[in-house]
């Protein structure tokens, strides 16, 4: 068990900027009490290296954040970084994603019609985040590609139509 987690520690600088968690008391009448969270914490670990993804930058005006959506980045989910601005809390800010309208351009006047936010998304709370560890300061968010708001060769726009500039 020692030894297990000692590896589960040289595996914690595989991601610097989170800390590792504190590891059980060794209990031999619970070994998988003991065990499970070490061996989760070190393939959460070794899944970051497995994985790759691409990183890509929204455009910003003012409050409308834009990107050109390629092809190449279709996937039945798309998921989001979102900085935490100095300004809002990550509560503000999981209400400010979830309130926005999140749709490509040919399709932000049908979701303004009907008064909907367009492409479904949910916010990823830290212990869903099996291999995706965002760096301090940052939410994730899923985003499902729906055809019916995201569409490939165009912008995806967010905006939250409450925001007053």
């Amino acid at each position: 068990y020692t030894q297990m987690c000692l590896i589960a520690g040289y595996l914690s600088n595989l991601r610097l900027e989170q800390l590792p968690p504190v590891m059980p008391v060794y209990n031999h009448k619970d070994i998988y009490g003991c065990f499970e969270p070490v061996l989760e914490h070190m393939h959460m670990m070794l899944g970051t290296i497995e994985k790759s993804y691409a990183s890509f930058l929204f455009n910003q005006r003012d409050r409308l954040f834009s990107l050109r959506m390629h092809p190449a980045y279709k996937t039945d989910k798309l998921y989001l970084g979102i900085r935490i601005p100095k300004d809002m809390t990550e509560l503000q800010l999981g209400d400010w994603i979830s309130d926005a309208i999140i749709a490509s351009d040919d399709a932000i006047d049908s979701v303004r019609d009907k008064r909907i936010t367009g492409a479904r998304r949910s916010l990823i709370r830290e212990g869903d985040m099996y291999q995706l560890i965002p760096s301090r300061g940052v939410i994730l968010v899923e985003l499902e590609n729906d055809p019916a708001y995201i569409h490939f060769e165009q912008n995806i726009n967010i905006f939250n139509p409450a925001d007053h500039p």
